[in-house]
């Protein structure tokens, strides 16, 4: 389902909700797109938007995947390093059709949406993900 241009929520959370309406996520959205457009080909950060935009990284990037989600912004294939030295998407703007909200429950190669891990390990040898050889 592509998006629907309504702010999204916590099902069940009453604040979450009241939050969702009480932002005018249009406006935001359009500021943050202009900033990606004037970037240009050198795009702009989720910490390079929020610092532009005086605001804070949860209403800075859900706007910005909003972007994503209508086909207005894409990630560019380039990271550049954030205040904390570590590497952040640069995104672009562009003009693409819309793209559907990623489900990564329904598509984890591990479960496949059930929760449960199949056995034999799906993608190969289970990985050492502790350092413990068995």
């Amino acid at each position: 389902m592509p998006y629907n241009n309504k702010t999204p929520f916590v099902a069940g959370s009453e604040t979450s909700e009241e939050a969702a309406k009480s932002i005018d996520a249009g406006s935001i959205r359009s500021r943050v797109h202009k900033i990606i457009e004037d970037m240009d080909c050198l795009g702009a950060t989720d910490e390079e938007l929020e610092r532009r935009l005086s605001m804070r990284h949860q209403t800075v990037s859900a706007r910005r995947r909003e972007l994503v989600l209508m086909g207005k912004a894409k990630d560019s294939g380039v990271k550049r390093r954030t205040t904390s030295g570590r590497k952040a998407v640069v995104w672009i703007a562009c003009d693409e059709p819309p793209q559907v909200a990623h489900k990564a429950a329904l598509s984890c190669p591990l479960c496949g949406g059930s929760g449960e891990v199949t056995n034999p390990y799906p993608l190969g040898a289970q990985p050492d993900l502790f350092g413990v050889t068995k």
